[in-house]
């Protein structure tokens, strides 16, 4: 049997998403009309019992989100495995990770997928993302291509987020994703900012996470005359 779904977002026009629970009571997910990407992301928030798919393609040009309110929570979101197949994206959730076990389907069930005539596809494994990985994780990193120094905060609610810049501490302060607790992360940047309208915050939701990306133009650099230099002893 399949399961009513609700909060079921999508950019497609007529998304189709499947929950079906398989008589050994694991439950497998079906993201249809994802056919033209060539990769994929599946994010599981047991604590929202949520899921999302993230689909792209290779240049990156287009991109669609797709999540789903499972019908039970899920205990162990590592045993989720993925993969792309026949223009899907199937999600299958083990018995023994599941909270509770969901009814078993009717005898005579339609399948999940439709196999298209002609040569088999192999199927491709995708990674399965559990978010969030901690609320307030803080990652730093240098974009060598963008010229930018990007800090990740993981773990938060879009709502209520404040970004603020005082010398060359910034800092973000919010709620974590699940609300179960206020985040407050602060950053030392190695330089003064000369350009503070350059710095730019954008929030993913499909990973619950603010990425603040600082160009390395608006920090102040040093002068050749005032970098340390080596001095030889005689």
């Amino acid at each position: 049997m399949f399961f009513g779904l609700s909060e079921l977002l999508s950019h497609s026009i007529t998304p189709i998403v499947r929950v079906k629970a398989a008589p050994d009571h694991s439950l497998d997910v079906v993201f249809a009309e994802m056919e033209g990407f060539d990769l994929a992301h599946v994010h599981i928030d047991p604590h929202s019992e949520l899921m999302t798919v993230v689909a792209e393609t290779l240049d990156g040009l287009l991109r669609t989100t797709r999540t789903v309110k499972l019908p039970c929570a899920v205990n162990q979101p590592r045993k989720i495995t993925a993969q792309m197949h026949d223009g899907c994206v199937i999600v299958t959730i083990p018995a023994d990770a599941l909270a509770a076990a969901p009814e078993a389907p009717d005898a005579g069930a339609a399948p999940l997928a439709h196999q298209a005539p002609g040569a088999p596809v192999e199927p491709k494994e995708i990674k399965v993302h559990v978010y969030p990985p901690r609320a307030g994780q803080l990652e730093v990193d240098h974009d060598d291509e963008q010229k930018a120094l990007k800090l990740t905060v993981h773990g938060v609610r879009a709502e209520g987020i404040n970004v603020d810049l005082e010398g060359r501490i910034l800092s973000v302060a919010g709620k974590a994703a699940d609300g179960s607790s206020d985040v407050h992360r602060a950053y030392k940047l190695h330089a003064r900012v000369l350009s503070p309208g350059a710095i730019k915050a954008v929030y993913d939701p499909a990973q619950h996470a603010l990425v603040v990306s600082v160009p390395d133009v608006a920090l102040e650099q040093k002068r050749k005359d005032q970098q340390r230099q080596k001095i030889a002893v005689s």
